[in-house]
């Protein structure tokens, strides 16, 4: 029985890796070809083009992984049950759930391994891209790395420093800037907020200090015209695919000090944990839906993996736009989905019979 065990765990393990790594190699070039123009157009070399491709396929790693569990599960079991082996497994009194029980653990492996994917190599991938794309485009660096505590430059040689950036509002909080004449500051404006109104920007609650005479001045308004349209600073905007679980929760603890409740931040950070599990719910419902009354085989099962595949983004997508708009709570909108894959997972591995 531990060899047929062996066998089984052996065979899936290398179907999951090379196909996980072909989806990501193809979704990556799919996504890269998307993009491919703007690169092409801003003068990017064929070394610039796969250093892209090659930052982005981890993120499609971690997406296809709960795909590509499903997948593998059902098509090592889909062929084992069209071709009688687990009847004959169960004829020589091998208890079907004991051949399954070390892809329980496999599952739970995948998961963790998920999580750290997209926690240690996708994100600081994700932003290299980002970087890439932003210089190739652009011509120049992303000077403005965080919605947090950035720094950036602005017209006429000022420096600005934020506390807090909300693009989607286009609102600075906490602002500072620096002006500089003759290689010294001949001004700093410190104001609670900046807001973009169209077409400038607008300080509010003001206090200019003039270096060169010594002299403060406060202001209820202030429109100051040493930043450009926020569209350009959102293009360097760090985005949540490019932070960690670990970065994303401190970026909301910062905006929560400051009392603003972002409700796509928050979804966010349930759903880094709730689609890692994904992974281990998919490979339970993969082992009943394979074991079931139907021989359709390797190929069959394969077809009604994507199917469910399919289904699942969709309805986890539409879960998560719901709570990005503010419908749904984010914990609803980030685990409603997966919790019912989980029970259905659950309940027919439950239902599998010896």
């Amino acid at each position: 029985m531990n060899i047929i065990v062996k066998n089984y765990v052996n065979e899936f393990i290398y179907v999951f890796i090379v196909a996980t790594l072909s989806l990501s190699v193809i979704f990556g070039a799919f996504e890269m070809i998307g993009g491919i123009d703007r690169l092409l157009n801003g003068g990017a070399s064929i070394i610039d083009i796969f250093l892209y491709w090659f930052y982005i396929s981890p993120k499609d790693t971690y997406y296809i992984i709960p795909m590509s569990s499903l997948l593998c599960v059902m098509f090592v079991f889909g062929r084992a049950a069209k071709d009688l082996e687990l009847v004959v497994i169960k004829s020589i009194g091998g208890g079907i759930k004991r051949l399954f029980a070390p892809f329980i653990l496999i599952g739970v492996v995948i998961a963790i391994m998920n999580f750290l994917i997209g926690e240690f190599i996708s994100a600081p991938l994700i932003q290299k891209a980002h970087d890439l794309r932003h210089k190739i485009i652009y011509k120049t660096e992303r000077d403005m790395f965080k919605t947090d505590d950035g720094w950036l430059k602005g017209e006429k040689g000022a420096i600005i420093h934020a506390k807090i950036y909300l693009p989607n509002e286009g609102i600075l909080k906490n602002i500072s800037i620096y002006k500089v004449r003759d290689n010294n500051f001949s001004e700093i404006i410190e104001a609670k907020s900046c807001i973009w109104c169209g077409s400038k920007w607008i300080l509010h609650d003001v206090k200019r200090y003039n270096m060169e005479d010594s002299t403060q001045v406060e202001l209820q308004e202030l429109v100051f015209d040493g930043l450009r349209s926020p569209k350009i600073y959102n293009e360097r905007e760090l985005v949540p695919d490019e932070m960690s679980f670990s970065a994303l929760y401190k970026y909301f603890q910062v905006l929560k000090a400051t009392g603003y409740n972002n409700q796509k931040i928050i979804v966010d950070l349930f759903a880094k944990i709730s689609y890692p599990l994904t992974s281990f719910f998919t490979l339970l419902l993969g082992i009943a839906i394979s074991t079931g009354r139907h021989r359709g085989g390797g190929l069959v099962n394969i077809g009604i993996a994507v199917f469910i595949g399919l289904v699942y983004w969709f309805a986890y997508t539409m879960s998560l736009s719901l709570g990005y708009s503010g419908i749904a709570h984010p914990m609803i909108a980030a685990w409603t989905v997966p919790a019912c894959l989980g029970g259905l997972s659950i309940y027919g591995y439950y239902k599998i019979p010896e």
